[in-house]
């Protein structure tokens, strides 16, 4: 089955059972299950230069963070999973349809701006599902990883319009999706696990690749 990936920001599902704080398995399986999300997002992402060029790196970040989890060094994997997240997100959004020169058909700074103040609206919408403590039955050091992908949202978003002003366009947008991918990251591993028996919550935060992408499953 063929699924369009919208030129929108997409909203998916993270699905967190109730879990008790040993619950050591569970965890695994969930991060199991978000690595392989990100990399069929990966891969159905049209070559570009940029595309073709950081695509393996992060790929092999998304590897090494599933060989971490089977060899059930779990902290390590999220640490490796919580550099690989942000980088798919920027990929999605700056891989392709970008003009650098100002004259060609494809975006420019004006649709990077327009871009930017929708995805900060969404930003602002969805940072509210961060909760304000840390869950029941979570560690604390996923909250703490948790916590520091969420501070870097606005490091990266405040500036990604400028970077495309004078860095170019590609750039700007490069960091406009890093911001998405903290949200995202902060949001995933904020719901890990509880044993609140909380509903899966779906939010939107990972930004679209160019238009006409496809992903297969």
């Amino acid at each position: 089955m063929k699924l369009m990936i919208r030129f929108r920001l997409t909203p998916f599902l993270l699905a967190l059972a109730a879990a008790s704080p040993g619950d050591t398995g569970k965890l695994t399986d969930t991060l199991s299950t978000e690595i392989t999300r990100n990399r069929a997002v990966l891969d159905a992402l049209p070559s570009s230069p940029l595309v073709d060029g950081e695509r393996p790196r992060v790929k092999g970040q998304l590897d090494d963070a599933l060989a971490l989890l089977s060899a059930s060094h779990v902290h390590t994997a999220i640490e490796t999973l919580s550099s690989a997240i942000p980088g798919v997100s920027a990929l999605a959004r700056a891989g392709g349809g970008w003009d650098e020169s100002g004259k060609g058909p494809g975006k420019g700074i004006e649709a990077l701006a327009r871009e930017w103040e929708e995805a900060g609206r969404t930003i602002r919408t969805d940072r509210a599902h961060f909760p304000l403590a840390k869950p029941e039955g979570q560690s604390a050091f996923i909250r703490a990883q948790a916590e520091q992908s969420l501070g870097q949202i606005d490091e990266h978003y405040e500036v990604a319009v400028e970077y495309g002003r004078f860095s170019g366009v590609t750039s700007g947008a490069y960091y406009l999706g890093r911001a998405e991918g903290h949200l995202a990251l902060a949001l995933f591993l904020s719901c890990l696990p509880t044993t609140s028996g909380k509903s899966p919550f779906v939010y939107s935060s990972l930004p679209p690749p160019s238009p006409g992408s496809k992903m297969t499953s």
